[in-house]
């Protein structure tokens, strides 16, 4: 199979270095040509775009000729420049890319928000790419568009759109792709306009949705996907849809579905009403993925004939009678269908983290015999040296904060990647830099965690200087008994206990603010999260114990701003635990913002699908931003 593999991409490369010569006549026919080197008209897509002349037409299209390289900008097709072709020298190294995410800063302070994104934003009516790369490289960081579609009659063929979430905006008009590549994670083709997708290939890099269609109740078709392809990272599970707005429509025919797409098939976004209203259906899906017995009782499979009546002209067709396959072709050698599946966007480039020794002077009350550290799934047990692994805001965005996360776990173990590095990777995106502690646990129980995050927080003041921070910006985050963690912190900072009688304990151990995230607070009864007290304290503590890390107990003026988040669906962590601490905190005056929301089991994180709760990252960075830990 090893063989194989490299015999194809052999191969493969071979075809390509083969084939670049029949591109030459698209070049010989452009009417502009971009090359980075200098070698062509521009030096920049951009600056073509703006040389367009305001003369063309149907009959008298505007070619640019883009030679392969990597162009790292925002390009913007104004809306007088119709009629405009941008073709590539071949569709996988002629590249487009740029980083912009929902999350950044803009001009104004304030973050950008998704419509701001768009590696590429067409406004122009009549807009032709084939054999070009649409990326955006910022990764899974949130909302990140590759295009953004405004204009009418817009034609996509053999082309890559990259992304994550948000991959492609189809915001309104007729758009049709062609043998194309379109990868992302959530809501990755979304938007309101009508969009046929003919023998295109969708792949999912992690769980999620793959369409939010939001199309108006007037429009018979939003989007439709024809004799496409499914495929996914292993292990992922992806809906093909749910509804941005109620009248959602999208149809997949005669679809190739690996196991990647979920049984249920969709999703309706924790909006009941939408089921009402929302138009999804499939005709002739086969593969793993096409279980229509088991697919939600209001989505349709639908007949024969129904699906033999949507057709191109059927569907884009409207009042002018557009057929987008009348628009000349410049065809490529190099086959987006035939070429191996490219890396994730912002995921290659990046370098592995730093690890940091919390105590390289030994572990208090280190255990020679314990045995080996344990990780099951990015479930880490078993911890017998503590760590922090540093995630550095890029260098561009950082506002000079940082904030140690405390993943949860019950004090039996850490779940380190869904609380722990992906939120490290999420406040990266608005500038603050993230180091992810891995504490001991049950094998040592109270004090360890408390020493560990009390030297956590010294750690990184302590080299505030070497890491580009501001050491009067340093906060903690926890989720569950991570959250736990992240309270003693904010309220036993100055503790004997927490002192080992290193040099580093005259550095302060008070966070400068803490968030907490469906977080333990209480040791007492009735509240009490049982499994966490029983592995910090041991079976029956005294009395003096459990008060003594009851959280809400030791809160005082002296206790830094809080930010909670807690639902009322908690059935492992009852919500009393965000309640008693905020109460505390009012009462002890500390500034502070309680977020209870409705829906939502415990151990969300960063999950989708949960209406308002799933915003809680959105309200926090709000909330940092209004106490100025994200002014530069």
């Amino acid at each position: 199979m090893a063989i194989n593999k490299v015999l194809s991409a052999a191969l493969f490369c071979v075809f390509v270095s083969l084939c670049l010569c029949g591109d030459t006549h698209a070049q010989a026919n452009a009417d502009a040509v971009v090359a980075a080197d200098g070698s062509g008209n521009y030096r920049t897509i951009q600056d073509a775009i703006n040389a367009v002349p305001q003369t063309t037409s149907e009959n008298n299209r505007w070619t640019i000729f883009v030679k392969a390289g990597t162009y790292h900008e925002v390009v913007y097709v104004q809306r007088e420049k119709r009629f405009l072709s941008l073709v590539g020298e071949d569709p996988l190294r002629t590249v487009i890319s740029y980083n912009l995410n929902a999350n950044m800063p803009g001009p104004d302070g304030k973050p950008i928000g998704t419509f701001r994104t768009p590696t590429v934003q067409i406004d122009a009516d009549d807009f032709t790419a084939e054999n070009i790369t649409f990326e955006n490289s910022a990764g899974p960081v949130g909302q990140a568009l590759a295009i953004r579609v405004d204009g009418d009659r817009a034609v996509f063929r053999n082309s890559r759109f990259l992304g994550w979430q948000d991959t492609i905006l189809l915001n309104r008009g007729r758009q049709y792709f062609e043998d194309s590549l379109i990868t992302g994670h959530v809501d990755f083709i979304f938007g309101a306009a009508t969009a046929f997708f003919e023998r295109c290939r969708i792949h999912s890099w992690r769980n999620g949705y793959i369409t939010a269609a939001s199309t108006p109740v007037d429009e018979r078709y939003g989007f439709v996907f024809s004799r496409t392809q499914i495929t996914g990272e292993p292990g992922v599970k992806t809906y093909l849809g749910r509804p941005w707005r109620d009248y959602a429509n999208v149809v997949f025919l005669n679809t190739q579905m690996s196991d990647v797409v979920q049984a249920a098939g969709w999703n309706n976004w924790n909006q009941p009403e939408r089921e009402k209203t929302s138009h999804y259906s499939e005709f002739g899906s086969t593969g793993p993925g096409a279980k229509s017995n088991e697919r939600v009782v209001w989505s349709k499979t639908i007949s024969a004939a129904e699906a033999a009546a949507i057709q191109v002209p059927a569907v884009l067709g409207g009042v002018d009678h557009w057929d987008p396959r009348r628009v000349p072709v410049h065809a490529s050698a190099i086959k987006v269908s035939n070429a191996p599946l490219p890396s994730a966007p912002g995921i290659a480039a990046q370098v592995s983290p730093q690890v940091i020794l919390l105590w390289p002077e030994g572990v208090p009350g280190a255990k020679p015999n314990a045995g080996e550290e344990r990780n099951v799934d990015a479930r880490i047990s078993n911890v017998q040296v503590p760590t922090l692994t540093y995630f550095p805001a890029p260098p561009a965005i950082s506002v000079g904060a940082a904030v140690i996360v405390c993943p949860g776990g019950g004090y039996a173990r850490l779940a380190f990647d869904k609380e722990g590095t992906d939120i490290a990777k999420r406040l990266n995106a608005i500038g603050v830099s993230a180091f992810v502690l891995k504490y001991r646990l049950v094998e040592f129980g109270h004090p360890a965690p408390l020493q560990d995050i009390l030297r956590a927080i010294r750690t990184v003041r302590s080299r505030a200087a070497d890491f580009v921070l501001k050491p009067d910006r340093i906060g903690v985050i926890g989720f569950s008994a991570g959250g736990h963690v992240a309270s003693t912190a904010a309220t036993l900072f100055d503790t004997p206990e927490g002192r080992t009688g290193s040099q580093i304990d005259g550095i302060s151990a008070r966070p400068d603010f803490a968030a907490l995230i469906y977080p333990v607070i209480t040791m007492r009864d009735p509240f009490v999260h049982t499994g966490s007290r029983d592995n910090l304290l041991g079976k029956n503590p005294p009395a003096t114990l459990v008060d003594s890390l009851s959280t809400e107990l030791h809160v005082t003026k002296n206790t830094p701003p809080v930010f909670l988040v807690h639902t009322e669906e908690d059935a492992t962590v009852p919500v009393e635990n965000s309640i008693l601490f905020y109460q505390a905190l009012r009462k002890a005056g500390v500034p502070s913002e309680l977020h209870l929301y409705a829906k939502g089991p415990h151990g969300f994180a960063l999950a989708d699908g949960l209406g308002p709760t799933s915003e809680w990252p959105k309200r926090l960075e709000e909330w940092m931003r209004s106490r100025g830990l994200l002014e530069k």
